[in-house]
């Protein structure tokens, strides 16, 4: 007998948790899609899943993060929403029972080296000339 088969359903607390983070969830998605613009997150979106077989419309997104029967947020869009918003990442880091610690203040030496690393990872060898050439030629 497993641990599976010991416990046939949710405690009703566990259920309502849930639901109630999963709202929580859909409403900071809302909130970030509306800070970032709805057109354009659809946009990024669509050219992440698009390939995938997986289109975003804006009317798809608005859809999905309103309250429309039928239409709900995919799970595949939670990394994204959560690069974000803080809101979204800190939905999920409390769902897996953690906290999100607060940005430590960081001399600017450390700062810009953080920068520069983040620059050349996010955007490859355009983003390795950028930082190289920053200080250099004009």
């Amino acid at each position: 007998m497993s641990d599976d088969d010991a416990q046939l359903e949710l405690p009703v607390t566990d259920v309502h948790i849930h639901r109630a983070r999963a709202e929580r969830l859909r409403d900071a998605c809302r909130r970030a899609a509306i800070e970032h613009g709805y057109s354009r997150c659809a946009e990024e979106l669509d050219r992440i899943f698009e390939p995938l077989g997986h289109p975003v419309s804006v009317g798809t997104l608005r859809n999905a993060l309103g309250d429309h029967e039928r239409n709900y947020v995919r799970a595949e869009w939670v990394p994204y929403f959560a690069a974000l918003s803080d809101e979204v990442a800190e939905i999920i880091a409390e769902a897996s029972g953690r906290v999100l610690a607060a940005p430590r203040k960081l001399k600017p030496e450390d700062e810009l080296e953080l920068l520069r690393d983040r620059i050349r990872r996010e955007f490859g060898a355009a983003g390795a000339r950028l930082v190289a050439n920053v200080g250099g030629r004009r």
